[in-house]
Parts: C-alpha cells; structure tokens; sequence
C-alpha cells in the first residue's frame, strides 16, 4: 500500500488513466455531488468533503478485495481504462509533471473509493487538513476487472 496526500483543490481528485483525454468539466454535475463521484472512460472524479489536501491510500489488488465497509463513510465503484498502464491520483489543478503514477495492468479496472473521517472533516472544513484526526481518509483499492456499472455501495448522510 502507498500512501500520499493529495490536493482536493475544488473538493475533488481524479484517479485517470496518465492520457485519459476526457474533460474533467463533462463530469462534474448534480449526479457527481449527489453521488460523490462521476466517471467515464480514463477518468474517475472523487467528491471529497472539503477542498484541502485529503490522505489517500493506494493498493493494487490481485481480485476483488474484501467488502469491508465498517469503517469507512462513503464507498463507491467504478470502471476506468487504463490503456496507458499508468494510472494518476491527483488534485485537478495538480502539475501534470508532478502527478503520482502507478503502474497497472492496460485496460479496464475497477476503482473501489473508500472514504472515511468525513464528520470530522466537515467539521474542521478548510483546517481539515492540519490533524491527523480531522483530515479525509480516502482507500483506493484497484483490481483488473471487466467494464461494468457505477454504482454507490454505502452512501454518506450528513
């Protein structure tokens, strides 16, 4: 597992494929916020609680991984294309020269976004990222799967 922080400038990130050519502006919408995401094709758009950087864990996985949902606020899946084989978590105002890349299998895999902390953020909005106990956690677990449906798998309620 690989963590990093990531800038959610605009209370976003994008998990995208290193040439996904999608505008990201085609995603965000009402079904985004209601939802807490939006994809298609290359691209991922993740919701976060506040627009300051978030904690982000990143692991590949050999299948599925185990729906362990406890103790996280928000989950959600998604298909990306990955034809590049590099896969980019970054702010949406982030550096393209400065983005971190992990490689995956080319072609289509699933995203499972898994949010946590988020009452704790809300709570603490733009010092959200000063404290360890107030920062949004997010877990994105990767796996090599077929194209299928979106979809919401535990929704926050505030």
């Amino acid at each position: 597992m690989t963590k990093i922080r990531v800038f959610a400038d605009y209370s976003q990130i994008h998990i995208a494929d290193e040439g996904a050519p999608e505008n990201p502006g085609d995603l965000w919408g009402d079904q985004c916020v209601a939802d807490g995401f939006s994809a298609v094709g290359g691209l991922l758009i993740l919701r976060t609680a506040v627009p300051v950087d978030v904690s982000v864990d990143f692991r590949y996985c050999s299948g599925e991984p185990d729906g362990q949902y406890e103790s996280f606020d928000h989950v959600i899946e998604a298909s990306v294309n990955v034809p590049s084989g590099r896969l980019i978590v970054c702010g949406p105002t982030d550096d393209p020269a400065h983005v971190v890349k992990f490689s995956v299998p080319e072609g289509w895999v699933r995203v499972r976004a898994s949010r946590g902390n988020l009452v704790s953020a809300l709570a603490a909005d733009i010092d959200a990222d000063i404290s360890d106990a107030t920062i949004e956690r997010i877990l994105l677990e990767v796996w090599v799967a077929v194209k299928s449906d979106s979809r919401v798998i535990k929704r926050f309620v505030s």
